[in-house]
């Protein structure tokens, strides 16, 4: 799908009546990579320790099969840089009047909408090579009384070009 198809989905099938775009951008697939190094480097070491114990476990017949579900989980950890890589590639970020819109394209659309009062806050970080992340906190209540117990940081825009005009709409969304 090319960019112009994707901001016209977002723009006829999304958008509410009166919402306009504030900023729109995309992540860049090499900066978005770096998130998943960490699982990589654990994912090696965790593979690694698996097909050690399966091939030591081997010696005794069928009870190496419980090392089979391990391998599989750090070969799973070892490909998030390649995951991460193909999902920034189906990913489009906007800033409306009205919500932070994180659209990811593939067989279907995913759409994630961030209303103002979900977010409480939110942090930016800019690399030397010119790309930035900005994470949002999307605050979570749990519990009675509207007591917070815990603030997911799981949403953001990963890998941009333009964090200041990022930041920016997204301050002016706030106010």
């Amino acid at each position: 799908m090319t960019d112009d198809q994707a901001f016209y989905y977002l723009k006829e099938s999304v958008l509410a009546e009166g919402e306009e775009i504030q900023w729109t951008g995309r992540p860049a697939a090499g900066a978005a990579v770096a998130k998943g190094i960490s699982n990589f480097l654990f994912g090696i070491f965790f593979f690694g320790f698996a097909v050690f114990w399966t091939v030591g476990a081997s010696q005794g017949g069928l009870f190496a099969l419980f090392g089979i579900p391990f391998m599989a989980v750090g070969a799973w950890m070892i490909s998030a840089p390649v995951r991460t890589y193909i999902k920034a590639n189906k990913s489009y970020y906007a800033v409306t009047n009205k919500r932070v819109i994180i659209l990811t394209v593939g067989r279907s659309y995913t759409c994630v909408s961030i209303a103002p009062n979900e977010i409480s806050d939110y942090e930016r970080t800019d690399k030397p090579n010119g790309t930035g992340n900005i994470r949002l906190r999307k605050t979570i209540i749990h519990g009675r009384n509207g007591i917070q117990t815990s603030i997911d940081f799981t949403d953001g825009l990963w890998g941009v070009s333009d964090t200041k005009g990022a930041a920016d709409a997204i301050t002016a969304l706030r106010t």
